[in-house]
């Protein structure tokens, strides 16, 4: 009977192994000219290898796949129809992109109930740059440049990472600038939030919800409303952070002294060693916060 089942796991090892391919797009010996075109023929776990090119596409797909551009500064995606996301992907067991710049009119990346990581791109976005939904599902957001249009458009309701769900969900040594919110958690939980810059936006963090996470090691600086924004009853802890020139608040507890929030503020603070370069600036100001905070 082991002997058996040996033999099946050599079997299911060897054939992913052989059937695994590698199909390359906009290369000398390519075949293909177009992501979709390799999109569409590409079967389950087979890697997508992109060349230097600028594509006008927008890429929808419900399998596992890694998207891999050789160069993130030359492999540059751009919708075709604005309308819609740039890259949409659904009920994926396992999707990888890397390499990339991958712009959006509406969202550049939409995720949904997908496991994902999203490593080593330029998303650039005049709404969200990733948009992603889960139910039980692992993402992993690192090393991405993410940049928004806030400072021209002034729209509130843009989101560097919108996030939503519940499913484990690391963001880690992303620059996220210039949206109305940089990281947006709708109730999603759990997540941590660690070695980012997030500067620019109109809120840094915005957390909602019955949100759960951990924001530690990130430099908040010049957002234009709050580092960090709670609302409802998520439960955070924030430590060894760094905020510097936050424009009205460091952070900012949903109150109706501290503006017109529908819910106030019923979760919890923890956390430990911030550093501020001037004093901190909180709404409510008689909010307390642990001992050890700073």
């Amino acid at each position: 009977m082991r002997k058996f089942l040996f033999i099946i796991l050599i079997l299911v090892f060897t054939s992913t192994m052989f059937f695994t391919k590698v199909i390359e797009v906009g290369g000398v010996n390519s075949n293909y000219t177009t992501i979709k075109s390799a999109v569409f023929e590409a079967n389950e776990g087979d890697v997508i290898r992109i060349y230097a090119g600028n594509y006008v596409e927008n890429l929808r797909f419900s399998k596992s796949l890694t998207l891999e551009g050789v160069n993130t500064h030359n492999v540059v995606l751009k919708p075709l129809d604005t309308n819609l996301p740039t890259i949409m992907v659904e009920n994926c067991n396992l999707l990888n992109i890397s390499g990339m710049t991958v712009y959006g009119e509406t969202i550049a990346i939409s995720l949904a109930m997908t496991n994902a990581e999203i490593s080593g791109n330029r998303i650039y976005s005049n709404k969200d740059g990733i948009r992603a939904g889960t139910l039980n599902h692992e993402i992993k957001i690192i090393n991405n440049q993410i940049s928004g249009n806030f400072n021209n458009i002034k729209n509130i309701n843009t989101n560097g990472i919108m996030l939503v769900g519940v499913g484990k969900t690391i963001i880690e040594n992303n620059n996220i600038q210039s949206f109305g919110s940089g990281i947006y958690l709708g109730g999603k939980k759990p997540v941590k939030i660690t070695e980012n810059q997030i500067h620019l936006n109109y809120n840094g963090i915005y957390a909602s919800g019955n949100t759960e996470a951990i924001i530690s090691g990130n430099r908040f600086y010049e957002n234009n409303r709050a580092a960090i924004l709670l609302v409802s009853k998520p439960v955070v802890s924030i430590s060894s952070n760094h905020f510097s020139s936050n424009k009205m608040f460091d952070l900012l507890v949903s109150n109706e002294a501290c503006g017109e929030f529908l819910i106030d503020f019923s979760g919890k603070i923890t956390g430990n060693s911030n550093y501020i370069d001037e004093p901190f600036k909180i709404c409510p100001t008689d909010f307390n916060l642990p001992e050890d905070f700073f």
